[in-house]
């Protein structure tokens, strides 16, 4: 059940984030030189990225732990032909805040920010705050949320003052991040300069077919001419359902055929649903009807697990690449669920 913030948590959350904001960390910080913050009473580390050395699009991400820090990194990644940069902004869970123009600012938030008798004004000056969650729509952080950030931005607003004053010299170049240890109310905050831990790479499982007796009979099916695009695509929408104490955000499997730019398949996920499972069961199914199909390719890490094995076992080329037809069938879909021609 979803718990909203008091005033007087919000209150503290604005005054921090106003502290934040006239250190401007983003003119010391590229979003890539994670500033780390372990603060009092917190097991897990939170891995903070600041936005806005370009001169543009304002904010600090805060991600938890280390299942954050991967988050993070999958991100990081889709500049190197991983899977799209959206699919990615909508898988990770963190906690954003942006400066941002009026009309962005949420209505709850507004509502907040007038019973606070708060004033902000001009472009790129509205401070509001996103909870990403996967499989889910940005939504206004809850309670324990809004006190997560409290927490963390008061290591940060001492971080910054710290890193200001002294300077550190930080190799991010070469692995140095900044962690900023909280020791308790005598020794106050500990800086160190090190690296990351090894946890920050998320694997996935290779998965196999145990089911023998299938595995062979479609490792007989007759080889076809083709290419299969697969890939995941948020439709960055807003679904209420039941049981659901935010919007859903639909994840569709998509497969296009690469010779017409026809879409094969469409299979929208719940947001309790497997996608190796989706993956599998059209691609069994697709070579049990059709055949052996030459050549698949993708880019998310999911389609690779689901489908390393049984592609190699049946001889099936599975590349990674660029996919424009399912770019544009991706665009065509939005269109459509958009409402416009």
């Amino acid at each position: 059940m979803r718990k909203e913030a008091t005033l007087e948590q919000w209150k503290e959350l604005y005054e921090l984030c106003g502290k934040l904001k006239e250190l401007k960390p983003w003119e010391e910080f590229w979003d890539m030189d994670l500033l780390v913050i372990c603060p009092e009473g917190r097991k897990k580390p939170y891995f903070c990225s600041v936005m806005g050395k370009v001169g543009s699009c304002y904010g600090i991400s805060v991600y938890k732990g280390y299942e954050g820090l991967q988050d993070f990194e999958m991100l990081a990644s889709t500049e190197g032909g991983g899977p799209s940069s959206e699919y990615a902004m909508f898988e990770q869970t963190n906690l954003t805040c942006y400066w941002g123009d009026r009309e962005e600012v949420p209505q709850p938030q507004k509502n907040i920010i007038k019973n606070l008798g708060l004033k902000f004004r001009g472009r790129g000056q509205w401070p509001f705050f996103l909870s990403f969650k996967r499989r889910f729509s940005p939504y206004t952080p809850d309670a324990d949320e809004v006190e997560e950030l409290n927490v963390v931005y008061k290591g940060l607003n001492a971080l910054l003052n710290d890193f200001k004053e002294h300077k550190p010299a930080v190799d991010y170049a070469n692995g140095e991040f900044l962690w900023y240890i909280y020791q308790g109310p005598e020794k106050g905050w500990r800086q160190e300069i090190h690296g990351l831990p090894d946890e920050a790479g998320r694997e996935y499982p290779i998965v196999e077919l145990e089911d023998e007796i299938l595995k062979k009979k479609l490792q007989k099916k007759p080889l076809i001419d083709g290419e299969l695009q697969m890939d995941f695509v948020y439709l960055n929408g807003s679904v209420r359902e039941d049981g659901y104490d935010r919007p859903v955000n639909p994840l569709a499997f998509l497969v296009v055929d690469a010779s017409s730019g026809m879409v094969v398949t469409v299979d929208l996920l719940g947001p309790d649903e497997d996608e190796i499972d989706s993956v599998l069961n059209f691609f069994v199914q697709f070579i049990e009807q059709y055949g052996r199909i030459r050549t698949v390719r993708a880019r998310n890490p999911w389609v690779f697990s689901a489908l390393q094995d049984l592609c190699e076992y049946c001889r099936i080329e599975l590349k990674a690449g660029d996919m424009p037809e399912l770019d544009e069938a991706v665009n065509h879909m939005k269109e459509y669920f958009d409402g416009r021609p």
